[in-house]
C-alpha cells in the first residue's frame, strides 16, 4: 500500500513541476533567490519551535508557523520560486532529520504549502470580495458543523479509539464550548480585518482562501491520510483532532499572514 502512495505522490509532483514550469517559467533573479533562502531559513527556525499540546490525554495537537513563511514566498515570489522551494526545503529537512525512508506524500505537501498560494494570487483574475469572504465563513461553519457532528454521535466503544483516546460526556461539553468560542474569534478576527484593510480587501480576501486551502486541504485531509499509511493511526482520529487545530489556525494565520505579507510586500517593492 505504501509502495503505491508513494508512486501515485510522485506522478502527482512531476506532472505538477511539469505543468508549472510550462505555464509559469522560472526568472532567475538575484532579489528573489536570495528572498527565497531566507524565508526558507525562517521556516526551518520555526519548525523548531512548534507547540505540541496534549489534547485529549495525549501530545496530539501540534500547533506550529513553519509553513507561514512558505506561504508567504509562494504569494510573493509565484509558483516557480514556489515549488522549487518547496521541493528543496523538503529535501533539507530529510538531510536534517532523516527518517528510516522519504515518504514523498509529505514531499507534496510541502511544495503544496508554497505552490498553493502561488496559484492564486498569480492567476490574475478578478474575484468578488465579498462572496470569496462569504466562502470562507461557510466552510469553517460546515468543519464546526462536522467536528460536533462527530463529536456527539460516534460510538467511542471501538479498540482503535479507545487505544488514542478515551472521550466523557464531560470533555465533549468542553470542546463544543471551545469549538464556539473559536467560531467567535473567528467571526471577530475576520470582520475587523476587512474593516481595518478596506483598501487592500481584496488582498485580506485572498489570503484568507489561501489560510484555507491550506488547512483543510493539506493539514485535515492528506496528511491524516499519510500518517495512516506510514504508522496505521487511523484517519478519523486524526481528522478529528486536526479539525479543532485548523479552527485554532485558521484565524491565527490569517491575522498573522496577512500582517506579515503586507510588511514583506511593501520591503519586497521598496
Amino acid at each position: 500500500m505504501a509502495l503505491i502512495v508513494q508512486g501515485i505522490c510522485l506522478v502527482a509532483i512531476i506532472v505538477l513541476g511539469v505543468f508549472i514550469f510550462r505555464r509559469y517559467p522560472l526568472k532567475i533573479r538575484i532579489k528573489e533567490m536570495v528572498l527565497t533562502s531566507l524565508f526558507m531559513v525562517i521556516g526551518f527556525v520555526l519548525s523548531y519551535f512548534s507547540l505540541m499540546i496534549p489534547l485529549l490525554g495525549f501530545p496530539s495537537l501540534k500547533i506550529g508557523f513553519a509553513q507561514l513563511p512558505l506561504m508567504l514566498l509562494g504569494a510573493l515570489f509565484g509558483p516557480s520560486y514556489g515549488f522549487l522551494a518547496g521541493l528543496i526545503f523538503d529535501l533539507i529537512g530529510l538531510i536534517i532529520t532523516p527518517t528510516d525512508f522519504p515518504f514523498l506524500g509529505f514531499t507534496l505537501n510541502n511544495i503544496l504549502v508554497c505552490v498553493l498560494p502561488a496559484l492564486w494570487f498569480h492567476s490574475h483574475k478578478k474575484r468578488n470580495q465579498k462572496q470569496i469572504v462569504r466562502g470562507v465563513m461557510m466552510v469553517c461553519c460546515v468543519l464546526v458543523a462536522v467536528v460536533l457532528i462527530y463529536l456527539w454521535s460516534y460510538t467511542y466503544s471501538e479498540v482503535f479509539i479507545t487505544k488514542y483516546f478515551a472521550l466523557t460526556n464531560q470533555t465533549r461539553v468542553g470542546i463544543t464550548v471551545a469549538v464556539f468560542v473559536f467560531v467567535g474569534i473567528l467571526l471577530i478576527v475576520m470582520s475587523q480585518i476587512m474593516k481595518k484593510y478596506q483598501q487592500d480587501g481584496n488582498e485580506v480576501a485572498n489570503w484568507m482562501v489561501c489560510v484555507l486551502c491550506v488547512e483543510l486541504i493539506l493539514n485535515l485531509v492528506m496528511t491524516p491520510i499519510w500518517l495512516q499509511v506510514m504508522y496505521g493511526i487511523p484517519y478519523m482520529v486524526n481528522f478529528f483532532l486536526r479539525a479543532i487545530k485548523a479552527l485554532i489556525m485558521i484565524p491565527t494565520m490569517t491575522v498573522l499572514g496577512f500582517a506579515l505579507l503586507r510588511i514583506v510586500r511593501r520591503l519586497y517593492k521598496g
